[in-house]
């Protein structure tokens, strides 16, 4: 799926009405739909927060806040496929699908930030530059 379909599913599922007493869940074979791309795109996004984690310098401030929400991420997603299925797991994983998302946003935003950063200070004049 891509990330617009990605976008949709998670619109769609965190729109079911969930808190109601009369509540209807969808149909059990679309709540297994979900359930299984949500997975997979939460395992693809997770493997991606740990490669820009691993890019990020140890001491960056968002590499700890992404390690936290990786490693949070991970056991949330065990938890989950040892968990009955059902519309209330879908609305879980979509959740972590966008906590997992912005997270890698920002990783990914700082790696760039970064990188600019290094290629500004070679183009310097070498009595210019910040550092080496």
């Amino acid at each position: 799926m891509d990330k617009v379909e990605i976008m949709a599913l998670m619109d769609s599922v965190l729109g079911w009405d969930l808190s109601s007493r009369d509540r209807r869940e969808p149909p059990p074979e679309t709540v297994e739909a979900a359930l299984r791309q949500l997975a997979q795109h939460a395992v693809s996004l997770g493997r991606d927060l740990d490669a820009h984690i691993r890019a990020l310098p140890r001491g960056d401030d968002v590499r700890r806040p992404a390690a936290v929400t990786l490693e949070e991420a991970s056991r949330r997603l065990q938890a989950t496929a040892r968990s009955q299925g059902g519309a209330l797991r879908a609305h879980n994983l979509a959740r972590l699908v966008q906590a997992l998302t912005a997270v890698s946003v920002d990783a990914e935003r700082r790696i760039h930030e970064l990188l600019a950063a290094r290629a500004t200070a070679r183009e310097a004049p070498a009595g210019e530059r910040g550092w080496p």
